[in-house]
This record gives C-alpha cells, sequence and structure tokens, in this order.
C-alpha cells in the first residue's frame, strides 16, 4: 500500500528539517572558536623520579642538546640526540621501570656534513623514517648569526631539505649569539612541527635578567606532504633567572604531547643554589596573538599583543644541590599503568664529564579524551562517549567539561580535543564520520550503511548523539559536505548523485515519518 502523508504532517517535518538545519548552523558556529573549547582538569602532570649517567658504550660524542623519540615498544624506546658540537647525533636506547629510567645507552653515532653548524634541536618523523629535522643556532664560520633548520639523512649526513623561514630570524643582527633555536619538536601524527629563540631577539626586547624574564617567539611549521611551511608565531615569556649575579634565562626545548598539548622546557643559570634551574610550562595558546604578521617583524618591544600563557607542571635541579644543564626532553616510553614518561638529557659541557639521561613520570589529565588509554583519539573512543550520552549516566570519566553532566557539551569539547591531538587546523567537523578531517562521500557511505538503525555511535554516523542514525544525521552531514580542517574547502553544487541521494533519503524520511524522533528541540550535533 502506497504510504501518504497529510499537508500538516509535511509542514510539521519541513519544521523539524528546518529546525534541525539551524541547529548545525549553530554547531558550526561554536566550533569556529575551537581555542576557546577547553577541558576540564586540562593540565598535565609531571613528576621527577631520577637520573642515570648514558652508558655511552665508548662512542664519541659531546654536550648532548635536543632530543626526539624514534620509536616507543612496551616500556622501551629509541632515541636521536643531537650534539651542539662538530653535528654528531646520537641514537640512544632507554627502558624505564616504576622508579624511571632503568637503562639508558648509546647504541650508535651520525655526522651531519654541517659539522661547524651549532646544532641544538633535533626532530624524528616517523612518516620520514632515516631522515631527521635539526635546528641550529648559527654557521659559527660565518660573520652572521642567523638560526635555521635543515633535514638530513641520518645514513649519510646529507642535507636532503632547508625550511625556508620568515624574515624575522634571516635578518642578521635579529639574534643573539647563543641565544637563537635552541628547540624543535615534532607531533606525533606528523603534520606540526615547534621551534624557538632561547632569549628575546634584539627587536623583541631585553636578555632575561634576575628581575625581568624575556619574550621569545614560537614558530609554528606545517608539514603538508611536501615542503615544511612557517606558519603561525607567538610570543612567549620566559621567567626571570632564579637567582642572583644573574647569567641567563631562555626556552631550551619543546615537546608536543599525546594530545597535541605543548611543552616547554625553560633553563636559568646563575651564580647561586643551584646554579643551574629547569622548569617545564604546559602552554595554553587560548587567545595569544599570531605575531607572524608583517606588522610585527619591526619588532615586540612596545607592540601590543597578547602573549600565550603557560601552567607551571615542573621546577628544579635535576642533579643535586648544584643542579645540571638539561636542554633535551621528549615524551618517553609507556608506562605499566598506561601513562608516559618523560625523558631528559643534559649537556656535559664537554670533557670527560658523564651525559646523565633524566627521567620524570608524564600523567595525562583526570578527565582525558583518550578514554581506552590507547594513545590515539579514535574513534573507539567518541563512540564509547556517544553510548554514554545516550545512555545519561552522567560517567564522571567521560565529562569533559566538568559541569556534572555528560552531554552534548562534552561531545563538542571532545571533537576540539581530538582536533588538536590529530593535528588538525580545528576540531573535527561534524559528520567525519571516519575521523580524517574531511567531510566527502566516505562518510557519507558509512551514513547511508547504518541509516536508519539504533546505533549510538559517531563513527557509524550518529553525529547528533540521540541513539539513532537517521534524517537528523544526514542533515549534519550534508550541510559539511566537501568541507576539510586542513584547507578552506568551498561547498559546489550538488552533482547528479548527490540529488538522487537526497531525493530518495526524502521519501525514506517521508515514509518512517520520523518515528520516534517527532522533537523539533535542539540537541548539539
Amino acid at each position: 500500500m502506497e504510504s501518504k502523508i497529510s499537508m500538516v504532517e509535511f509542514l510539521r517535518l519541513r519544521a523539524v528539517v528546518t529546525n534541525k538545519w539551524l541547529c548545525v548552523v549553530m554547531f558550526v558556529s561554536v566550533v569556529a572558536g575551537w581555542n576557546s573549547l577547553l577541558l576540564a582538569n586540562q593540565h598535565w602532570g609531571v613528576t621527577w623520579q631520577n637520573a642515570i649517567e648514558l652508558d655511552r658504550n665508548q662512542l664519541q660524542f659531546d654536550e648532548l642538546s635536543g632530543l626526539t623519540t624514534i620509536t616507543r615498544t612496551n616500556q622501551q624506546a629509541d632515541l636521536y640526540a643531537i650534539s651542539d658540537e662538530n653535528g654528531v647525533g646520537v641514537r640512544l636506547n632507554v627502558s624505564i621501570d616504576a622508579g624511571g629510567i632503568a637503562t639508558a645507552s648509546a647504541t650508535a653515532t651520525f655526522d651531519l656534513v654541517d659539522e661547524d653548524f651549532d646544532t641544538e634541536g633535533i626532530a624524528f618523523n616517523a612518516s620520514q623514517p632515516g631522515h631527521v629535522f635539526v635546528a641550529y643556532e648559527r654557521d659559527t664560520d660565518a660573520n652572521e648569526v642567523i638560526p635555521g633548520i635543515r633535514q638530513y639523512n641520518v645514513s649519510t649526513g646529507e642535507i636532503t631539505s632547508v625550511v625556508d623561514l620568515p624574515t624575522i630570524w634571516q635578518t642578521n643582527g635579529n639574534t643573539i649569539v647563543n641565544r637563537g633555536f635552541e628547540s624543535l619538536a615534532w607531533s606525533a601524527v606528523g603534520r606540526t612541527m615547534w621551534t624557538a629563540n632561547e632569549e628575546a631577539l634584539t627587536v623583541d626586547g631585553d636578555l632575561a635578567t634576575e628581575q625581568n624574564g624575556t619574550v621569545v617567539r614560537l614558530q609554528q611549521l606545517i608539514h603538508d606532504g611536501g615542503d615544511v611551511l612557517a606558519e603561525k608565531q607567538f610570543a612567549y615569556e620566559v621567567d626571570p633567572v632564579h637567582g642572583s649575579n644573574a647569567n641567563r634565562s631562555g626556552l631550551v626545548d619543546l615537546v608536543v604531547l599525546p594530545d597535541g598539548n605543548l611543552l616547554a622546557l625553560e633553563r636559568s643559570a646563575a651564580l647561586a643554589e643551584p646554579i643551574i634551574e629547569n622548569r617545564i610550562y604546559q602552554v595554553d595558546f587560548s587567545n595569544a596573538t599570531d605575531i607572524s604578521d608583517s606588522m610585527f617583524d619591526s619588532g615586540l618591544d612596545g607592540a601590543s599583543f597578547t602573549p600565550v600563557k603557560k601552567t607551571l607542571l615542573w621546577s628544579g635541579a635535576v642533579d643535586g644541590a648544584l643542579g645540571a644543564n638539561m636542554e633535551g626532553l621528549t615524551v618517553g616510553p609507556r608506562t605499566v599503568d598506561g601513562d608516559w614518561s618523560l625523558i631528559g638529557a643534559v649537556d656535559n659541557g664537554g670533557g670527560n664529564s658523564g651525559n646523565l639521561i633524566v627521567g620524570f613520570e608524564l600523567t595525562p589529565p583526570a578527565v582525558y579524551g583518550d578514554f581506552d588509554r590507547d594513545g590515539e583519539f579514535s574513534c573507539a573512543d567518541i563512540d564509547s562517549l556517544v553510548t554514554a550520552i545516550v545512555g545519561g549516566l552522567n560517567e564522571a570519566a567521560f565529562d569533559l567539561t566538568g559541569d556534572g553532566q555528560v552531554d552534548g557539551e562534552d561531545q563538542l569539547a571532545w571533537l576540539s580535543a581530538a582536533g588538536l591531538a590529530l593535528d588538525f587546523a580545528g576540531p573535527v567537523i561534524s559528520g567525519d564520520a571516519n575521523l580524517d578531517g574531511v567531510v566527502d562521500a566516505s562518510d557519507f557511505n558509512i551514513w547511508n550503511a547504518n541509516k536508519f538503525t539504533q546505533n549510538p555511535a559517531w563513527c557509524s554516523g550518529d553525529f547528533n548523539h540521540d541513539g539513532f542514525v537517521d534524517g537528523s544525521d544526514f542533515n549534519v552531514w550534508n550541510s559539511r559536505k566537501f568541507t576539510s580542517v586542513f584547507t578552506a574547502v568551498a561547498v559546489p553544487e550538488p552533482s547528479a548523485w548527490m540529488v538522487a541521494i537526497a531525493g530518495s533519503w526524502l521519501v525514506l524520511l517521508i515514509r518512517r515519518k520520523f518515528g520516534a524522533n517527532k522533537s523539533a528541540g535542539c540537541r548539539a550535533p
């Protein structure tokens, strides 16, 4: 028998669809301000554990600076370190136990062709095995003081690419000797890299004193699959020197955490006790000014801008009362309970003294979007959250906003956090069922395969967390189709296949008459 629909029912149906569309528009406007979507208890924890001397195995190297992780397996990891003398890289193996670093040994060295460069930071990208990016303060044979970043083949030491940096870095006289690039860090996903100068550029202000800190620039770099492109910059305020007879206080390394957040390692030296103090901060970019605009090329001194905020996670001396010069930091092996370790490397200052390897415990926030603690923000996590929302149980583990309710606001918070962890330029877009950063036909196919089923799962197409995959979820997908978190993509005119899909969907929707989903209330998709 042919299914019929009255004019009253048709008008109600149109009102429901229109209301759902308005809800989608409201959702998109909220997501546009994703930097302000903060998780409750969002700060990581850093706890000191121990420091042990690196077993050099008779390999020749000195003054370890930057540190980066190659692989992690259970409670072990392989790392690369870079020396700031003679362009020497070192491969390390570390293992951890409940007390921190259990073993640390050098397993190999490699030589870069740029042996006269003051190399300080190193970053490894798993998508390009056998290569590393290295940040340097300057070419010590040149009369200029210009920092830079180059990629090298580890096997041959040859240069494979040079990062094109903004004018502010390439202008001789801006960077102070031994205050250039000390840091380099790459996200686990491998799209975003960060570096920074150790202390202020000459056009940005003064060096640190015991009364005042110094302002440096955090430089974001994006790997687009080919070149590495310089993107945003942010001002970061380093703390004053920690004691009298001030020497220096600067930013010496950066670390991208598993959820995409950034840690900054500061190092302060003074004629005090300890002589060297380290500080680890978590960086917060919300509301910070992007200073990559050319208006800031003349300097930050006297300019109007908002620096990043930072939260102190740990400070102290890493080797007794006098301290030690920790310059490298990286996320290390996973712990037995599923947390992470944080591994540091100490610059021994040359000579025959040993290099210390430092261990910290790195604890995720109490409420953390990687619910299954597998190190990834994935379908398993968002689907478990949607199930919790539909179930109405208000379990504390899923209350990402800390308001006592597990609802659509927590889904928005997860999409924002996942966008950061997945190295997207914004939150996961509603309608992106497979979490690949693009709303496209593959996401429609997922919705289509599960349409009109009771299925409380984002990755099955339930974008509005009502427990059903239905027409309202199609509306969410349709409003964002052919958009991407990587580039701004205009929505094209519907093609023939889209018209056919929309027509068949409308027929099915009318026949269902929305069943139990008759409410025109607006819920966050």
